[in-house]
């Protein structure tokens, strides 16, 4: 993973906030830990409630430490999409996996988007997809 301040990462993170517009709209909890910027993949219902408790993030912070910290944000991995699964530690890619779920995807480590040889921004894409069909990273 290419390290260093505002290099972006992907991460699955909690959303928080009661929908008050007045203060506590919803947002992933990302938006209250010091990011420089981000991005998230929130869908919700007809009436604007989010349907899932988790999100997908791309963060970038000048202190990835307060992030990688927080119980509530499961790092997945760094921006460089290209980079191939296999790259990553076999504990990363179990821990996807596991966590998969809670946006609505099922993964196996080493099979289809968690394949050695598949790209992050496949299984970026299928994270991504689960959430939202129209998503693109």
């Amino acid at each position: 993973m290419r390290e260093g301040k505002n290099v972006a990462r992907w991460y699955i993170t909690r959303i928080v906030g009661t929908g008050n517009a007045e203060g506590d709209a919803y947002r992933t909890v990302a938006d209250d830990l010091g990011t420089t910027a981000h991005t998230a993949v929130i869908p919700t219902d007809a009436a604007g409630v989010p349907v899932r408790q988790f999100a997908l993030v791309r963060a970038t912070a000048q202190d990835y430490g307060v992030l990688d910290g927080s119980p509530d944000c499961d790092l997945l991995f760094g921006d460089d999409l290209e980079q191939v699964v296999g790259s990553l530690p076999v504990a990363r890619r179990q821990r996807i996996a596991a966590i998969a779920g809670r946006l609505g995807a099922s993964l196996v480590v080493g099979v289809g988007p968690l394949a050695p040889g598949a790209r992050l921004r496949v299984l970026v894409r299928a994270l991504g997809k689960a959430l939202d069909q129209n998503f693109s990273e």
